[in-house]
């Protein structure tokens, strides 16, 4: 259970926490005025308190919000409610690649390339408008449905900020980001761009 279980972020209603990731945590949500269910992204707590992650997200979800592609979650909304920064995506009842290969192992080698197709589509459509994920990984591609046919991106408004968290913890040895499917330079630290989306997606493919 989330600690904003049940309460209103502006016009929306949180019904349950569905994760909690590095940035934020993921509540489905209903939104009464058009009757449709959405995801919430809230900005954690303690990420608040530093005003450069918050002008961030509030910067990057305007762009990630005209990414408008078949194989990328929307960003409809964003807001601030109470000191919570939250962002309102679409939301998709397929579940994410991650929990499919947890259930059921890798996918048939037709199956992967369509998918993957379908992702590079995604990137190349982004990074046409000069938007770079930087956190490519299977927790971050959805399902559009339960028949396994169609994945979406999602995330590209978050994901810009683990740069600047990764460099306030720089001093502490910390690391922000999934090394799995991290490009050598964003292992590093050095600056990502297209080539490290496509890095990360590669090592997806082959998992």
């Amino acid at each position: 259970m989330g600690k904003l279980d049940g309460q209103n972020l502006g016009k929306y209603e949180l019904v349950e926490r569905m994760a909690q990731g590095g940035m934020a945590e993921v509540y489905k949500a209903f939104q009464p005025g058009i009757e449709r269910t959405v995801v919430l992204k809230v900005l954690h707590g303690h990420l608040v308190d530093n005003q450069d992650i918050v002008a961030r997200f509030q910067r990057e979800a305007r762009p990630a919000g005209r990414l408008q592609h078949p194989h990328i979650v929307r960003v409809i909304d964003i807001g601030v409610e109470d000191d919570n920064y939250f962002m309102v995506m679409d939301f998709l009842q397929g579940g994410t690649l991650g929990d499919y290969l947890k259930a059921r192992g890798r996918m048939p080698a037709e199956a992967a390339l369509r998918l993957a197709a379908q992702l590079v589509d995604a990137l190349q459509s982004a990074h046409a408008q000069g938007i770079v994920h930087r956190d490519i990984k299977p927790s971050n591609i959805l399902f559009a449905d339960d028949s396994f046919q169609q994945v979406v991106l999602t995330d590209f408004g978050l994901a810009s900020l683990r740069d600047d968290a990764a460099h306030s913890l720089t001093v502490t040895g910390a690391m922000v980001g999934t090394p799995t499917y991290m490009s050598p330079e964003a292992v590093r630290g050095e600056a990502c761009d297209e080539r490290s989306d496509l890095y990360s997606l590669g090592v997806v493919l082959y998992e």
